[in-house]
């Protein structure tokens, strides 16, 4: 998981990738995506964000062009999905601090 004292001044939030990592098969190429793009793989449990991942995402809402969930419904559930999607749409518009 994405820490602020592991930040890579290369990585953007412009692209992330959110998925359980239950599954290597699922997070082992977002990872190679992610390398790619600079962008994080955040984890999360299948039907909870872990509360970092949200303070994560409401910090950076502002930078955010494209999320991608890996892995179908067994490894991030709608409900995830959901909540995503309401932290990119409330904090979309910040002006970056």
């Amino acid at each position: 998981m994405l820490q602020d004292s592991q930040h890579d001044p290369a990585m953007t939030m412009s692209r992330f990738s959110v998925t359980s990592g239950e599954v290597v098969s699922d997070a082992l190429p977002g990872g190679v995506l992610q390398a790619r793009a600079h962008g994080p793989v955040l984890l999360t449990q299948p039907g909870k964000l872990p509360t970092s991942i949200m303070q994560l995402l409401g910090r950076e809402a502002y930078e955010v062009d494209t999320g991608y969930f890996l892995g179908g419904e067994r490894s991030v559930e709608p409900v995830v999905v959901a909540e995503v999607a309401a932290i990119l749409q409330a904090r979309q518009h910040q002006q970056k601090p």
